[in-house]
């Protein structure tokens, strides 16, 4: 790829505009789709975030109580 087919490509991507797209009589369901989507990614994240702190109090507590792990 040359250099004028990536600013070409550039270009359009940066001058594309989301919100005007046409998606005909289903944009309310697609717009919704992908907002779910964000919504169960966002969900996933978080419960990881949530899960790693609990994780590593769980093994904190565990520590200071002298238990020590094996592969340590």
């Amino acid at each position: 790829m040359n250099f004028s087919t990536m600013n070409f490509l550039t270009m359009n991507f940066l001058s594309m505009n989301f919100l005007s797209l046409d998606l005909g009589p289903y944009a309310g369901f697609i717009w919704a789709s992908y907002g779910v989507a964000a919504s169960i990614v966002a969900a996933l994240i978080a419960w990881l975030v949530l899960d790693g702190r609990r994780q590593a109090r769980a093994l904190a507590d565990l520590e200071a109580r002298g238990i020590k792990r094996r592969s340590a």
